[in-house]
């Protein structure tokens, strides 16, 4: 047998193995470890944003995602939480370039990225997690 077959053998094997064993052949891949698509917004209180950006925390963006079954937060970077193993408290604790600094996460869909610069590029952003 060829060492191509071998991988490919294995890999099916493991592939039907796992299918069985939890429902889901990988892991979740969600940014936001809770359940349906979340977006959080990590910024500093202090840090003066400029006017586009500061509109999209009010944005109505926010209640649309909201109605489909989106969740949300806008933190500020050095917020506390009780329970370090809340979704949230993990999310704000990942790697970020600059702030503010946006993630967006589904089981279909995962960015971590600066804040975009306007409310409808984060709203497209928010709609490919909730489709």
């Amino acid at each position: 047998m060829k060492t191509l077959d071998k991988i490919l053998l294995f890999a099916a094997i493991y592939l039907i193995a796992t299918s069985f064993q939890g429902g889901g052949l990988l892991p979740s891949t969600r940014l936001i470890d809770i359940d349906g698509p979340a977006a959080l917004i990590v910024y500093e209180k202090s840090f003066v944003i400029d006017q586009e950006q500061n509109a999209i925390l009010t944005s109505d963006i926010w209640d649309q995602f909201k109605r489909l079954g989106g969740d949300y937060r806008v933190l500020d970077k050095d917020s506390k939480f009780n329970d370090p193993s809340d979704p949230w408290a993990k999310a704000i604790q990942r790697d970020r370039d600059s702030i503010p600094w946006l993630i967006v996460s589904s089981d279909n869909f995962n960015t971590e990225q600066p804040l975009p610069a306007n409310s409808a590029e984060v709203g497209k952003l928010l709609m490919r997690a909730v489709q």
